[in-house]
Order: C-alpha cells, then structure tokens, then sequence
C-alpha cells in the first residue's frame, strides 16, 4: 500500500482471506494446465474421434427416428428427411 493507492498485482478474496495473484501464482496454473492438457501439435486421438462419431450417429438415429412419421405423412416416404440430412451433411 502506497498513499492509499494498491501498488502491484490485483487483490482477489478468497474465503475471507484477502490474497494477491502475482506471476508465480499464475506460472503455477499454467503449469498445472499444461501438465493436464499437454500442448501436441498433429497428434491423433482415437477417444475423441470415437466419441464424436459416435454422437453424430446417435443424433442421426435419433433424427431419423423422430421424422418417420411425419416425412412418411407429408412426403410419402418415410426416409425422406433422413436422405436429405444426409445429403446436406455429406
């Protein structure tokens, strides 16, 4: 404190407790992040890949399954809506 005026980091309040966020304390968050989400440029995740695929197959089941019978009322053709979002998405 200098004249009134707060010199330095800015000050947080944490249970109480008035704390100063200063350069070591945000090394060590980076740190803690990148020692968790480790920076790979050009690596291929299986995981995810599956994961994604594996949703788009759901919400396409699900999609389909929901319109069959309206495109079967409307269009004549109960995989109609199915076929379109194919060709959109394709």
């Amino acid at each position: 404190m200098c004249g009134g005026i707060t010199v330095g980091y800015p000050e947080r309040k944490l249970m109480g407790a008035t704390t100063v966020t200063g350069p070591d304390e945000q090394g060590a968050i980076k740190h803690w992040l990148l020692s968790i989400f480790p920076a790979q440029q050009g690596t291929f995740d299986p995981l995810l890949s599956f994961a994604a695929i594996g949703l788009l197959v759901v919400g396409f089941i699900a999609m389909s399954s929901a319109s069959i019978e309206f495109a079967a009322e409307r269009y004549g053709d109960p995989f109609f809506i199915a076929i379109v979002i194919c060709f959109i998405s394709g």
